[in-house]
């Protein structure tokens, strides 16, 4: 169960990088909070810094959270 849970976790932080990606370089840079902006990126990081142990063993998962971090 903990192997689902920790698959679910890196696809949302993977797909929500990939969308804020494209919001941060392509939307309309008066709205950008810089400060937000740190914020998220710093969590996203950390998060794939923990899921990349999780996934030590799994080369695909490994490869995924080596590509966002």
């Amino acid at each position: 169960m903990m192997k689902l849970y920790s698959n679910f976790r890196c696809v949302h932080v993977a797909h929500k990088f990939y969308e804020s990606h494209d919001v941060w370089f392509l939307g309309p840079f008066r709205k950008l909070d810089s400060q937000m902006i740190a914020d998220e990126i710093t969590a996203m990081y950390k998060q794939m810094q923990q899921l990349a142990i999780v996934f030590a063993d799994v080369s695909a998962a490994k490869r995924v959270t080596k590509t966002v971090r």
